[in-house]
């Protein structure tokens, strides 16, 4: 099972599926798709947050462009239990013969959905600090995240709980901005401890320079409308001020985080 949440962007839906069409949480749903062409579950996919977010950063969530962390947890326990019904199916497990006397038929049709009811979560920005939200409420459901794929989570919202990464979470690859580049400097970030017994990666901590939408896949890019008085920066329009971030030393940055990223992804099966 595969959650995805990706960052903020503009209100209006076609806007933000142009902007975000190659961002990084997209882009791991769609060769999921692809590797996996009828997939069951299918993925759980949500657009990030407006950038208006006119309920600020005390405001909660569930309106038109904010997915609840709560809306999330019951889409994956309606999945579950519909999985579950599955596994009733099978003659054997609902007559309760032990494992020993399974067919090779009934035993490889459990494997497959022990395989399905595995869950990634993947998110960026404060779609990842929803996600980290909601896998810290499925502790109350006993529900696992066997693995969890962040791109600069950031909170910016003090409903959620996502300033460290919960017990149920197995693993965690979390890649972050460097501080040196100002890109949104005042978004700090969430994400950045775990609790045991998680194994957060990397470890120690790597930071990438490059932007905050970079981080995500979604660079700012030559915008003449986001560029620094002397055109060198991309400036975002944060109260802290310019990066000091040029293009290219942008798209560098995003590669690395790609680079970084999609080998762990294709470790756990995520994409192909």
């Amino acid at each position: 099972m595969l959650v995805c949440v990706d960052g903020t962007g503009a209100s209006d839906r076609a806007e933000y599926a142009r902007i975000f069409a190659r961002s990084f949480v997209n882009r791991v749903k769609n060769e999921h798709l692809r590797a996996h062409p009828h997939p069951d579950p299918p993925p759980i996919h949500h657009r990030g947050p407006g950038a208006d977010f006119t309920d600020g950063v005390m405001g909660g969530f569930g309106g038109e462009h904010h997915v609840d962390p709560e809306f999330i947890v019951q889409e994956i326990i309606e999945v579950r239990r519909r999985i579950n019904d599955d596994v009733d199916a099978i003659p054997a497990w609902s007559l309760g013969t032990p494992a020993s006397t399974w067919s090779p038929e009934e035993t490889a049709q459990l494997q497959l959905i022990e395989q399905r009811r595995q869950l990634f979560m993947v998110g960026h920005s404060r779609g990842a600090a929803i996600v980290i939200h909601a896998a810290r409420l499925l502790i109350r459901h006993g529900i696992t995240v066997d693995a969890m794929f962040l791109f600069d989570a950031v909170a910016r919202n003090m409903s959620l709980d996502a300033e460290v990464i919960p017990s149920n979470v197995r693993c965690c690859y979390h890649a972050m901005r460097d501080p040196a580049g100002n890109s949104r400097g005042s978004f700090g970030n969430c994400g950045t401890s775990a609790e045991l017994p998680v194994d957060l990666q990397p470890r120690p901590m790597r930071r990438f320079f490059t932007t905050h939408g970079a981080m995500g896949g979604t660079p700012w890019g030559r915008d003449p409308d986001h560029m620094s008085s002397s055109g060198t920066f991309i400036a975002e329009g944060d109260p802290m001020g310019s990066t000091v971030i040029t293009p290219e030393a942008e798209l560098r940055g995003m590669n690395e985080v790609e680079n970084w990223m999609w080998p762990h992804l294709r470790r756990h099966g995520v994409v192909p």
